[in-house]
Order: structure tokens, then sequence, then C-alpha cells
């Protein structure tokens, strides 16, 4: 569970968990989703923001188990990703058609990542990703956890000025390890960050970002490249793997449950969360049982308060 600024306008809180297929159905799910909506109302009802809120989480289309259970806990659908592959390395089953040669335009150029480097790139994500759906700024200390163990990383710079103009990381994923490679079949990296700032794009820096990482995954002796994808991303993203090769594999809803402040719980009253029985309240910056003195709360539309 983790939270997070979503932009100047929302804080999110992430649900994420899961229940192993050999043990559906028997309403564990239902427990571990209530206690995380819970517990996602006392996160918000600790964060010092008071802005609108939410809930989050993505359900695979195929887990239709998934998706019925957080509907009937009140989320809705508020988002499409699609998951694609892009093979560049034949092996048993799958054939690599020749990877496209994509140069930086005059006056960049691609620099490998390095420590040294790593605030230029932070920097030129957060910009790259603004205008994302749900996208998060990256504080330095969760830059340095999101690259560690990183395949290949480019950031492509302006050779006159040196100004930061996008970036890419992509790292081994690890189901292509070697105890969980049969269940997917095959090894890959995964494509996590790929962005251009915005005034600089239009100019092919990203084809020529994209380009480099298939490359570096090939030479790494990895067969696949794996990325999700916001179908409805406004930087037409999607229509830029596809023109590299990358073919669509399945699909993925992001949900959301609307949390408010209401700003008249420090004054006390009751206190109930979703699921019924599970309470908490706020005191001395601490989850506590409901009924104590507290600083505030969050509100689910229709369905109560969470403190």
């Amino acid at each position: 569970m983790q939270l997070r600024p979503a932009n100047a306008e929302r804080v999110q809180v992430y649900l994420v968990g899961g229940v192993h297929p050999d043990a559906r159905g028997q309403g564990i799910g239902r427990i571990l989703l209530g206690w995380q909506i819970a517990r996602g109302c006392a996160h918000l009802a600790l964060s010092e923001e008071r802005l609108a809120a939410w809930l989050r989480l993505d359900a695979d289309e195929r887990n239709p188990g998934a998706l019925a259970l957080a509907e009937r806990a009140g989320m809705r659908p508020a988002r499409w990703f699609t998951s694609m592959e892009r093979v560049v390395l034949g092996s048993a089953g799958a054939t690599a058609t020749p990877l496209p040669t994509r140069l930086p335009p005059p006056g960049t150029r691609l620099v490998g990542y390095s420590a040294d480097r790593a605030e230029d790139a932070r920097l030129a994500r957060n910009d790259s990703f603004r205008d994302h759906w749900g996208s998060t700024e990256f504080t330095p200390e969760r830059w340095e956890q999101v690259v560690a163990g990183e395949c290949s990383g480019r950031i492509c710079r302006s050779s006159s000025s040196r100004r930061r103009a996008g970036g890419c990381s992509a790292s081994r994923s690890p189901r292509s390890t070697r105890r969980t490679g049969k269940l997917q079949g095959f090894a890959s990296s995964y494509l996590g960050i790929l962005g251009v700032v915005r005034d600089a794009r239009g100019r092919g820096l990203a084809p020529a970002l994209l380009t480099a990482v298939l490359r570096a995954t090939q030479e790494a002796g990895l067969e696949r490249v794996v990325l999700d994808v916001d179908t409805e991303s406004p930087t037409g993203a999607l229509g830029l793997y596809e023109s590299v090769g990358f073919v669509p594999t399945s699909r993925s809803i992001d949900l959301v449950l609307d949390v408010v402040w209401s700003a008249d719980l420090a004054q006390g009253g009751s206190v109930s969360a979703e699921p019924p029985g599970l309470r908490y309240c706020c005191r001395s910056g601490r989850p506590a049982l409901s009924g104590r003195p507290r600083r505030g709360g969050c509100v689910l539309p229709g369905r109560g308060v969470a403190g």
C-alpha cells in the first residue's frame, strides 16, 4: 500500500495485492480488499494534504473475479492500460524481426545512465510525465529505488546546451529469473520509463530512446521487451510502440474509489469504514480504534466515514 500525490489537486493510495489461483473463491480477496480500503483511508487521514483523494488498484481483464470484487466494493473503472511485447531475440515459438534504426535528431545525443546523471534523469522523467494520467513525481529517494537493477538506461540531451530532453529506463523482469521463467516462457526486460520533456517533443527523440532499449535488451541476451501503456495517453505512445513492432498481449483496468475530506470530523462523531466492522481514526499521528479524539477524517461517498 503506497500513499502518493497524484498531482496538485489529488492524493492517492495504491492498493496492491492478489490471491493465489488455488485459493480463490473462499472469500480471501474480499477480506483483503476490505482491510486495504480501511487502511487506505487511515493513511489518508494521516496525510497533511487536505485534497480530493482516491484509492486505486489495477486488475487484469483476464481475472474477472478481481474486477467483480473491486466493483462490489464500490470502485469504478477509470483507465485502461495495454500490455505489449516486442521480440528482439528469436527463440522457439517466437521470431524476431529486424530492429529499426532511429538516430537522435541533430544537436542531440544519447548518453548512458550513471549515478552522476541521476538528478538529470529524475527531473527529465518528472517533466515528461506531467500530463500522464495518475502520474506522480519521483522524489530522489524513490528514484534511487526505481533505477536499482536496471538493464539499460539512456538520457537524451541537447549537445549544444546540455539541456536534458528526455530519458528511458528498462529493467530485467523478475519473472525472467531461472525460477520463474517457466511461468512466462521467455526472458525479458521491462520498459518502465520512456519520456521526452514537452518542449522537445516532435523531433524523433522518443523513437531514438526506444530503439536504444530494444538493442540493449538484445545485447543482454533477453528475448523480449515488455511494457504497459495508457491506451488514452495524450502523447501518442501507443502508436509509437506499434510503429517499432510492439504487439498487444493483454489489458488491465485501473479502478478507483473516491474519497473526500470531512472537516467536521475533528469535532468527534461516529466513524465507520468499508467494509463494516473496520474502524479507524487519528490521534497523535497514529491509527487507533474509533471513538477516540481525532484530527480529521475522510469520507467514502455514500459509504460512511473513515478517520
